[in-house]
């Protein structure tokens, strides 16, 4: 992970689209800096860009992910549709003419996703408890 200086950090958390990075002395990036990371594991891994948010002392700095990754066999037309998604959301929390920080954000866009993955699996849930009970009655 480097930032523009060419200064290397390490990661040290991770959490979701936050990361926790740690430089060596005196070599803190400063905050809206963009850190590149690149996978040095993974030659098929997407370089991801993440921009600094907060210093957390200790030489760390808290980061945000500014773009989304998925899987190298990921379908096109599934990133495609993650990133409308995504867009979508945004807008909408815009639309409402509030200012909001990335951090905020990205956590309305992660709890509005992640409300919609719960609907889903509720839905779901109920749909193959009416199959099984069709099932039985067939039987």
């Amino acid at each position: 992970m480097s930032a523009a200086s060419g200064n290397t950090g390490k990661i040290v958390q991770v959490i979701g689209a936050v990361l926790d990075v740690e430089f060596p002395e005196g070599k803190l990036p400063s905050i809206l800096n963009a850190l590149e990371i690149h996978n040095t594991n993974n030659d098929y891994a997407a370089d991801l860009v993440v921009e600094v948010a907060q210093h957390l002392g200790d030489n760390v700095v808290r980061c945000i992910a500014m773009n989304l990754s998925f899987k190298a066999d990921a379908e096109p037309e599934r990133i495609e549709a993650a990133r409308e998604l995504v867009e979508q959301r945004y807008n909408l929390l815009q639309a409402g003419g509030k200012s909001l920080g990335k951090e905020k954000l990205l956590a309305f866009v992660a709890l509005g996703l992640a409300d919609d993955v719960i609907m889903s699996n509720q839905r779901l849930d109920a749909l193959q408890s009416r199959v099984g009970r069709l099932l039985t009655k067939i039987d």
